[in-house]
C-alpha cells in the first residue's frame, strides 16, 4: 500500500465509519504524528483519544487532492463537512503532510493550515 489514494481512502472511510482503531492501523508505532502545528501527540494511546472525537461525526464528507509528491511523501489538500453532536453543520479545510514508509504505513503526519469555513 504505497499509494498515497489507497491509504487516504482508507483513511476517510475508517474516519466515516467511526473505526478508530482501523485508523490507528494506517500508522507506525513511531510515527510523528501532529494535530496541529502545536500538538504533537506522543504515542497510539494519546493519538487513540484525539481520534475518539470523531464518533460525535455524522454524515462526514471529507474530499482531498495530492497537490505534491517527493518519493514517500506527499502534501494534501482536504475539506471536511460533517454534522456534530448539536446537529450544527461543521466545515475545515487545511494540509496535510504524510509520509509513508516502505510498508505503506504513515510515518509522518503533519495537520496545518486549517480554515474554518462556518
Amino acid at each position: 500500500m504505497k499509494n498515497i489514494n489507497i491509504w487516504m481512502d482508507k483513511f476517510i472511510n475508517y474516519w466515516k465509519l467511526h473505526e478508530v482503531d482501523d485508523v490507528l492501523d494506517l500508522f507506525t508505532d513511531n510515527v510523528e504524528y501532529w494535530e496541529t502545528p502545536f500538538n504533537k501527540v506522543s504515542d497510539k494511546s494519546s493519538l487513540k483519544k484525539e481520534w475518539e472525537y470523531v464518533k460525535n461525526q455524522r454524515n462526514i464528507e471529507i474530499f482531498y487532492d495530492v497537490f505534491l509528491k517527493n518519493r514517500n511523501k506527499f502534501s494534501i489538500i482536504w475539506k471536511l463537512k460533517y454534522l456534530n453532536e448539536k446537529n450544527e453543520i461543521k466545515i475545515f479545510s487545511g494540509v496535510y503532510l504524510i509520509g509513508l514508509n516502505n510498508d505503506g504505513k504513515c510515518n509522518y503526519f503533519f495537520h496545518c493550515c486549517e480554515s474554518k469555513n462556518n
